[in-house]
């Protein structure tokens, strides 16, 4: 399928969803499939064999980072994508053959056209940022692919914009629209006719704005962002906001139950509900009830929700023989824990209590098993009890990032391969030819994150270490200034070995702990 040439029969064929310039290009850690399963069984469900081969889909797929690096991190799994894009389409399978991911099935078609699909049933059925900005006729689409195409222990990652948390910016969002749509020239120019005509009413004092000061806060964040990812944002014709028990309502018929927040820490109500509003949330009578509360109480704003279908409480026997077989891995040094915090409606909280420094302290450059770990924190301690002491603590780690659940090492060793020649290729690709800054872990079975300069001096280490590093940032375009002057040549060597000999003890036993580097 192909976008027609004209204006009025290209709004028909996106259907009212914004198509004139790309996805803003992120890799979503929510989408890794063993993210999810280790947020079900953290609450207690029991979670899908991610070791084993699975099927995996999503719908909407964007330009499709997070789906392609997955599917490198996993090869004996099949991974498949939708989107109606055709660039977004064009670019994931072009990263796709670039990078050598052998498993992946990318098609560009529409929600209505899934019937018509030859797909297998699905493990994994996966929509991130999807369900709000589209129409209630796509959304019954999904629903009824969910209904035919979901394995009966099958899980859906579904987020989507909340309420209460988007009270006060519907308003805004329609004024800005209603703008937006009156206007002419490019979409840029529209966008800012739109952010202008706001600010008119905010610089005038509305009333609107004093009643809502978060409105006006999130008007003066906009100004900020990038064109593309305010167009995808805001302007869709579909620009929907849910409350958590309508979209449980929506997917019950499924057989689909809640199985809890693919952000670990949504999951841990002492990291989101302050402690005078506990004792409110802890008298709901069900899940639904309890979820709803803690959106009120945090004024959530958005729900990245994990749905299963047959889902089955775990007893603490089940838990510990789950925690008996789990690695962890770090994903930050030493330098960059100290820095760790997260921010939520309960308050800002940091991980330096001295039981989490230790855990990071015994886990610092290498994966190891929770059972390895806990015996090496507590060696003096009862075997089953200080095992779970220790998933809790490494669980609380992983939301914030500190460190994540890794996979076994023989399924590690099963994705190596595939990882590494995803990583290669992309390694020595050019900023303008792979802007993603993402790359394949077999260790955790998704994708990691790295700046721009970390490219550069793992492109290095791979060339022959410290003295390619020059040449390496010559080719990717990166330099070093003083007060808008570069550096001299000796100053500009110096700097060079100042940042690689910094890389080689700090983050590079990082990506070799990820199975990145050699």
């Amino acid at each position: 399928m192909t976008a027609p040439d004209d204006t009025a029969a290209a709004a028909d064929w996106s259907e009212g969803y914004f198509t004139a310039a790309p996805y803003a290009l992120a890799y979503f850690r929510d989408l890794n499939p063993h993210v999810l399963a280790q947020a079900i069984g953290g609450n207690g469900i029991a979670p899908p064999d991610t070791a084993a081969p699975f099927t995996y889909m999503e719908l909407g797929f964007g330009r499709g980072l997070s789906l392609v690096i997955n599917a490198a991190a996993n090869p004996r799994a099949r991974f498949y994508g939708i989107d109606f894009m055709p660039d977004h389409v064009g670019e994931a399978r072009g990263l796709g053959i670039v990078g050598g991911v052998e498993n992946l099935d990318v098609r560009q078609i529409s929600f209505a056209a899934l019937p018509g699909q030859d797909y297998p049933d699905f493990d994994f059925i996966t929509l991130h940022g999807v369900w709000s900005w589209i129409s209630a006729e796509n959304r019954a689409h999904i629903r009824d692919f969910i209904a035919r195409k979901l394995k009966p222990d099958g899980v859906v990652y579904l987020s989507y914009n909340a309420m209460p948390g988007w009270l006060s910016m519907l308003p805004l969002r329609e004024l800005m629209k209603a703008e937006f749509d009156r206007a002419s020239g490019t979409v840029e120019q529209r966008i800012d006719a739109a952010k202008r005509y706001a600010a008119r009413l905010a610089d005038a004092k509305a009333g609107f704005f004093a009643a809502n000061p978060k409105a006006l806060s999130r008007l003066k964040a906009i100004e900020g962002q990038s064109a593309a990812y305010l167009a995808h944002e805001y302007f869709n014709a579909d620009w929907h906001v849910f409350y958590f028990r309508d979209v449980v309502a929506t997917l019950e018929p499924l057989g689909l139950s809640y199985c809890g927040s693919a952000h670990l820490g949504n999951n841990v109500d002492t990291l989101q509900v302050k402690s005078e509003s506990r004792a409110a949330v802890d008298h709901a009578r069900d899940v639904v009830e309890r979820e709803t509360l803690k959106d009120f109480v945090t004024n959530r704003q958005f729900r990245p929700d994990i749905f299963c279908r047959g889902a089955r409480r775990s007893d603490r026997a089940a838990l510990l023989d789950r925690v008996a077989t789990m690695w962890v891995v770090p994903l930050v040094t030493s330098a960059e824990f100290e820095q760790l915090s997260m921010v939520t409606s309960a308050g800002k909280f940091k991980v330096q209590a001295p039981y989490y420094r230790a855990v990071m302290e015994v886990v610092s450059t290498r994966a190891m098993s929770i059972p390895e770990l806990a015996a090496r924190l507590e060696p003096d301690a009862a075997t089953s009890d200080a095992i779970e002491r220790t998933y809790r603590l490494a669980y609380i780690l992983a939301a914030f990032g500190a460190l994540s659940f890794a996979l076994a090492p023989a399924v590690q060793a099963r994705a190596s391969e595939s990882c590494r020649r995803f990583n290669d290729a992309v390694l020595g690709l050019l900023p303008d030819q792979y802007g993603g800054r993402v790359l394949a872990s077999p260790v955790i079975g998704g994708g990691y994150p790295a700046t721009e300069l970390e490219f550069a001096l793992l492109s290095a280490h791979r060339e022959g270490g410290r003295p390619a590093l020059n040449a390496v940032l010559k080719r990717r375009g990166i330099s070093f200034q003083i007060d808008g002057r570069p550096l001299g040549d000796d100053a500009a060597q110096a700097k060079q070995a100042e940042l690689y000999d910094g890389f080689v003890a700090g983050k590079l036993p990082i990506f070799r702990a990820l199975g990145i580097a050699a």
